[in-house]
């Protein structure tokens, strides 16, 4: 048996890395068009779209009230998940290599680099970053660590108590 067909919905721009589904929001980057839309999840509607100054190079990530999206500038932008507004510009060391990821704990947001894994408290501003060594890949987060891939180790960090502390 098929699956069911439940929308389609044609945008500008090529669809290159995996979409964020948060709640009921559906949310879909074209690298090539520099443009994030914020489709609804169950009809395919676009609730908003917003155009951003550099190339996507991973999949968004979405965490309390933001949207936030790796680009090629090395910066993350943070966009507010109700209408697509720019919050707020989280430059990093080099330019983004794996997909980023939200803590839904505490609302930490962490990115790779070439060397590096970086934790954002966006209620703060603070920011750590842990060295790794070989092309860091993020691979998933639990209530207070990160766990990343990176040349022929896995490692588990905790950023967590030491950004609440600053």
């Amino acid at each position: 048996s098929l699956g069911i067909e439940i929308f389609k919905t044609g945008k500008n721009g090529v669809v290159t890395m995996r979409p964020c589904l948060d709640s009921q929001m559906l949310y879909v980057g074209t690298g090539d068009q520099k443009t994030v839309y914020a489709l609804d999840a169950q009809s395919g509607g676009v609730n908003w779209q917003s155009q951003l100054p550099a190339a996507i190079v991973a999949s968004i990530a979405a965490g309390e009230g933001r949207a936030y999206v790796p680009c090629q500038d090395s910066t993350v932008y943070a966009l507010d998940k109700i209408g697509g507004n720019l919050l707020e510009r989280i430059p990093q060391a080099n330019a983004v290599t794996s997909p980023i990821l939200v803590n839904p704990v505490d609302d930490i947001l962490y990115t790779a680099t070439q060397s590096d894994v970086f934790a954002y408290a966006p209620d703060t501003g603070n920011e750590l970053s842990y060295e790794v060594g070989s092309d860091p890949y993020l691979l998933g987060t639990n209530a207070s660590d990160v766990y990343v891939g990176g040349g022929q180790r896995v490692y588990s960090i905790n950023f967590t108590e030491v950004l609440k502390q600053f």
